[in-house]
């Protein structure tokens, strides 16, 4: 499994155009280079099925929380630019997550709760940073496949 967080950018929608090509190239390689950053000896997944999980924060007084990005738009612009270097084709990804959070600009998440399961790395981007973009990709296996999520938490 693999994670990398990026802190004060906003992610791009698919459906918001680079004004060059450029820039999409420069745009696609921030994320590649975090991943490496982040994961110096990483080793691509080859033919494994994957999951893949992006979160993006953003506290109430940034320009996202006046219009937020739809997340599916956000997703596929940083799967894609991860292919060819964490994994050979978004085919690959077999389940995914992808969220958007608007937090309260008082919110401290070292007195979070509610069962998210965040690591020391994240907590300290959230409380240091106003917009923080979390991804997540490893292998999958048969746990990941549910349905009557609902009702199976009601327990």
């Amino acid at each position: 499994m693999y994670y990398f967080i990026i802190v004060d950018k906003t992610p791009k929608s698919l459906n918001s155009p680079f004004k060059t090509p450029e820039a999409g190239n420069r745009y696609k390689e921030y994320f590649r280079k975090s991943l490496i950053e982040y994961n110096p000896n990483y080793e691509m997944y080859e033919t494994d099925d994957i999951y893949g999980i992006i979160y993006y924060f953003y506290r109430e007084h940034t320009a996202a929380a006046k219009r937020p990005p739809d997340v599916d738009n956000i997703a596929k612009l940083i799967w894609d630019s991860l292919t060819k270097h964490l994994y050979n084709s978004d085919a690959q990804l077999k389940y995914t997550i992808n969220g958007i959070f608007n937090v309260p600009n008082d919110y401290d998440f070292r007195d979070d709760d509610n069962n998210l399961d965040l690591n020391v790395d994240l907590i300290g981007a959230l409380i240091s940073h106003d917009e923080v973009i979390y991804i997540e990709c490893g292998k999958m296996d048969n746990s990941f496949y549910k349905i009557n999520i609902e009702k199976q938490n009601e327990n």
